[in-house]
């Protein structure tokens, strides 16, 4: 038990070990709950998004400032087209890109995230500037989702579960406050003393949501940003950047409460991304500390996307400069 304590205070606690898989070029938004089907953009021309699902071939897509940035197990992708306006979007191999359809039709508007009922949320912009969260169903039928009980309509939803809970953010008190709706009323989660705006990322069916809170100065500068980690009956966890200076963001949560994420730091005037993973038990890791096979050798791994409920991590990086992404796999009884 002595050598464990020692262990856990020089920060190295004994964890699970990876091996890392090149998937190929391009910048990866997200991945099926399956694994099967990852979507994206490449990295080699603006405006065209691709579909890599398992046993077909790879899809592209055109289309002026497109960008995919969800999709589940159906092959349904939702994004958008960053035009003046930007608008909103589904995709389906059979059918193609469709528009969503809003009434009255805003000037813009973007998709965040999809579940596995098609179930799409995002956020419009009024043509006075107002942002309010939506959710759509694939039929088309428009949910506004607005900051009641606090008394604001600006609000954004970033994520949804399987079940249709919908994590998002409202503007309070000049910054934001992040939380879900269930139905149409907002269930607001606290945000740190140091932090003035805070938005979840990933939402699961228990309610356990990640995502980060930041802080900006007058010239709106970030100066401060931790990730962290709500469930209901645990509250709210902040958690710490891996050194003092630095800045987190957790992006995805499994149903192990396993999340994974990015680290920034600041050398000079350049900042540097690395690829994170936290639990309650080990704390947060760099990925790059988790590779012990030398399969990530000439990897920078910049940012994790998604994990699985079985430990599967997708992610951004560069292999010897160039822009790709990668997959981790836990590798079976092997601690590092």
């Amino acid at each position: 038990m002595a050598i464990l304590t020692s262990i856990l205070a020089l920060g190295l606690f004994i964890d699970q070990a990876y091996t890392l898989q090149d998937k190929g070029p391009g910048y990866l938004m997200d991945v099926s709950p399956s694994g099967k089907t990852m979507v994206g953009m490449t990295t080699t021309a603006d405006g065209i998004g691709f579909v890599f699902t398992e046993g077909k071939p790879k899809t592209y897509v055109k289309a002026p400032g497109l960008q995919f940035r969800a999709v589940n197990d159906s092959e349904f992708v939702t994004g958008c087209v960053y035009t003046a306006p930007s608008k909103a979007l589904s995709w389906l191999r059979w059918k193609g890109i469709t528009y969503l359809n809003f009434s009255p039709e805003p000037p813009s508007a973007i998709t965040n995230a999809v579940n596995r009922t098609n179930l799409m949320v995002g956020m419009v912009h009024s043509s006075r500037g107002h942002l309010t969260a939506f959710k759509q169903t694939a039929a088309g039928v428009t949910t506004l989702l607005l900051g009641d009980p606090l008394s604001t309509t600006l609000s954004s939803a970033t994520c949804v579960s399987n079940s249709g809970l919908v994590g998002g953010y409202v503007m309070d008190n000049g910054g934001y406050r992040a939380g879900y709706w269930r139905g149409r009323g907002f269930n607001p989660i606290p945000t740190p003393s140091e932090a003035q705006f805070n938005a979840p990322i990933a939402i699961l069916d228990d309610g356990t949501m990640v995502g980060f809170s930041w802080q900006r100065d007058g010239n709106l500068q970030v100066t401060w940003e931790h990730g962290y980690v709500w469930t209901p009956s645990t509250g709210y966890e902040d958690i710490a950047p891996l050194e003092s200076g630095h800045r987190l963001q957790l992006l995805d949560v499994n149903s192990q409460h396993v999340a994974v994420g990015v680290g920034r730091h600041k050398s000079g005037s350049t900042w540097s991304a690395y690829a994170v993973k936290w639990t309650r038990t080990g704390g947060l890791q760099k990925l790059s500390d988790l590779v012990t096979d030398g399969s990530a050798t000439g990897w920078v791994l910049d940012q994790t996307q998604w994990i699985d409920d079985s430990g599967r991590i997708y992610g951004n990086g560069t292999y010897k400069g160039a822009r790709r992404m990668f997959m981790l796999t836990p590798v079976p009884n092997r601690p590092l």
